[in-house]
């Protein structure tokens, strides 16, 4: 996707964020890109897209837990989870 893309993909109602690399791009705006089947197809993946975005949506949900200091930390169930998509990710990348 060009940077002018993931603009007009991550805008939210009028407003415009500032998207210069890639990397300025949060796991909601990730998942707001790829629920879109014509975004999805671009990126010519042969695994089940609403399986992946359920996936991405709990590392998002468990990162969001993380960084505003869930009192209680993570559950064993949640490193499972963020263990099986890391492996996942990880063997998918060597197909790109």
């Amino acid at each position: 996707f060009l940077v002018k893309e993931l603009r007009i993909f991550c805008k939210i109602g009028e407003e415009e964020r500032e998207i210069e690399h890639i990397d300025d791009l949060n796991f909601g705006d990730y998942i707001r890109i790829i629920e879109k089947p014509e975004h999805w197809d671009k990126l010519k993946l042969s695994i089940e897209r609403t399986h992946f975005i359920k996936h991405l949506d709990k590392v998002r949900e468990i990162r969001n837990d993380i960084m505003h200091f869930d009192p209680d930390g993570i559950t064993d169930e949640q490193k499972e989870d963020l263990t099986k998509m890391a492996k996942f990710l990880a063997e998918l990348r060597k197909y790109i």
